[in-house]
């Protein structure tokens, strides 16, 4: 789940980001202070979760990961088996490219 926002030149919803890729005009970005943890991303991959949190980490960025799978009951789908990934409020758009980037980048053989 990514964080979505507006842009403030043409008034499009986009992906949380620095410039607008739609009107190319930069975003003015500002925290609440009062935030705290926000979810950067879901999945109901333990493993994928674990390595995206590792790579936000290295990036000296706070990390938490909480997996709601019901491993008792062997719920591994579905809204019964959810990761989310926080990060500070203050990281969210660095956590969002970082994770971004790594969904862009194709594995060759």
């Amino acid at each position: 789940m990514r964080q979505n926002i507006q842009c403030t030149t043409c008034m499009n919803e986009i992906e949380m980001s620095s410039i607008c890729p739609i009107c190319d005009a930069e975003i003015e970005v500002t925290f609440d202070k009062n935030r705290d943890w926000e979810v950067v991303y879901t999945t109901n991959n333990v493993i994928e979760a674990e390595m995206f949190a590792a790579n936000i980490e290295s990036a000296e960025i706070p990390v938490h990961v909480m997996s709601q799978i019901d491993s008792s009951r062997m719920f591994n789908v579905g809204d019964l088996a959810i990761v989310k990934i926080f990060v500070p409020y203050q990281f969210l758009i660095a956590a969002t490219r970082i994770i971004k980037s790594i969904e862009d980048t194709e594995i060759e053989d």
